[in-house]
């Protein structure tokens, strides 16, 4: 039996750019291991920086690597008392994050 190729492969790719005052986590592509540890070579060991947005919508595929990463990135937010923003996020980061019972913990703007 033959295998398809995938079909819309995309390298993952992690920045967190500041925008409007506050720091926002863009995540594009598949995201996982290999992407997650790229950005964090890096940013040479510094620790996550809370973000007030995660704006995922063109996320592929999120690997438990690049979920971790997300809920390491927003919990010095949650720390702070605030709620990080989920904006646009994409069918495979609702799907992740819902399986880990992860959505509560984020405020979702479609």
């Amino acid at each position: 039996m033959a295998v398809a190729p995938r079909a819309a492969w995309t390298a993952g790719r992690i920045s967190i750019e500041e925008s409007s005052g506050e720091q926002v986590l863009y995540l594009t592509g598949e995201v996982d291991q290999a992407t997650v540890s790229t950005y964090e070579a890096s940013s040479h060991g510094r620790a996550s920086p809370p973000v007030g947005v995660i704006e995922a919508s063109g996320v592929t595929f999120l690997a438990v690597a690049g979920a971790g990463f997300l809920l390491r990135c927003a919990y010095a937010t949650w720390v702070a008392g605030t709620t990080p923003i989920l904006r646009s996020p994409s069918q495979p980061v609702l799907r992740v994050l819902g399986r880990l019972g992860a959505m509560q913990l984020f405020h979702v703007v479609p």
